[in-house]
């Protein structure tokens, strides 16, 4: 295959799941060859320094609030400078901001994987930028159905442009950690006999972490032993915890914050749980999947093309937090069903969704 020199353009470097996946694509990409620079369209953030040492060259333009053109003109001339034949935009602005640069410079192909679900789309400014984008972009991948279907649908795309390719994460990373559950617990100031429900995102809207508080209030009742742990930073950290608070549950909800061993989290918690109102393909699920964690999620987004109801776990309507609650104590009473959900997400994991594979369909669209 070719080796192709790709520029990676993305809205930031913070912590989020679309700045770890293209962390990944540059880890796992450039054993293979090709090589990457890294453009951030605002300031460097805690994954810059990562990137650079998995091998890519990062670059970033400071762009501050508002239209700015001007970022498509340094795009252009990056791209010339370090001589890319591929630029890979990731989600709408970036893409935006990449097309416009074509126009100055039209001999890279352009690419845009579009990370999140339906309401990356629905934004009226969102709408525009991407329809405007559309026509100088190659080829718009999705990382689901469901958010093919309602760009298709609601953005003006032609069906010939959109592609499919699933997320993917490093396996072995979740699948072969060994963690020492009673350890973790006691470090994390849990009993040892105490069930957790593990939550894994940041603390903001689209992830409705209300939700899930709000079930345990339920799920205590039938198993006061259970607590719920969230890993991840947001500013509604204050207002969950409040939150909890309010409901009693102060003792029984615990938000960790940003953490860097989140594979031996995985290995402690009972049953993951996903109650976003939103969601495109979630790292965090796939991580669980591969964790061998039973799940509960909504029925939002990409959630159903990984969760199977009844098989690996199970679906629960969006706000319904009732429901959730059931699910998850069918879950924790019965050994035997845990277990097979538990084997059938390690098979799921190791079968559809590697890195290697989702960086192998990366790679064939470049060399096309």
């Amino acid at each position: 295959m070719e080796k192709v020199r790709v520029m990676h353009v993305v809205p930031t470097l913070d912590m989020g799941g679309a700045e770890k996946l293209v962390l990944d694509m540059v880890r796992f990409g450039g054993g293979n060859g090709h090589k990457f620079v890294v453009c951030c369209l605002s300031e460097k953030g805690v994954l810059a320094a990562p990137m650079e040492q998995a091998g890519a060259k990062v670059v970033c333009l400071d762009k501050r609030y508002g239209l700015n053109f001007g970022i498509s003109f340094q795009i252009a001339a990056l791209a010339k400078a370090e001589d890319v034949s591929v630029i890979h935009a990731h989600n709408v602005r970036a893409q935006f901001y990449s097309a416009i640069s074509r126009l100055i410079d039209p001999r890279p192909r352009l690419f845009c994987t579009r990370h999140h679900g339906r309401h990356g789309t629905a934004a009226l400014s969102t709408f525009l930028l991407g329809t405007i984008a559309n026509c100088f972009t190659d080829k718009v991948i999705f990382v689901s159905e469901d958010a093919r279907a309602f760009t298709l649908k609601h953005e003006r795309l032609p069906a010939r442009k959109a592609l499919i390719i699933k997320n993917g994460i490093d396996i072995a990373r979740y699948a072969g950690t060994k963690t020492d559950k009673a350890a973790m617990k006691s470090s994390l100031g849990f009993a040892a006999n105490d069930k957790l429900l593990g939550a894994v995102g940041s603390l903001i809207p689209i992830k409705n972490h209300r939700m899930l508080i709000t079930a345990l209030k339920g799920i205590e009742k039938e198993e006061p032993s259970c607590k719920v742990v969230i890993a991840g930073g947001g500013r509604l950290k204050d207002e969950l915890k409040e939150y909890a608070n309010g409901l009693g549950l102060g003792d029984k909800v615990v938000l960790l914050g940003e953490r860097q061993d989140v594979a031996q989290l995985l290995g402690t918690f009972d049953v993951f749980v996903v109650s976003s109102s939103d969601e495109g393909m979630s790292l965090a699920i796939l991580e669980a999947l591969a964790a061998g964690l039973p799940v509960v999620a909504t029925n939002v987004g990409g959630n159903p093309e990984l969760v199977r109801d009844g098989e690996n776990g199970f679906i629960v309507a969006s706000e319904d937090a009732i429901a959730m609650g059931e699910a998850v104590l069918k879950v924790l009473s019965d050994s035997s069903l845990s277990a097979k959900m538990a084997e059938n997400n390690r098979q799921k994991a190791l079968r559809e969704f590697d890195i290697r594979k989702m960086c192998r369909e990366y790679e064939e669209l470049y060399a096309v």
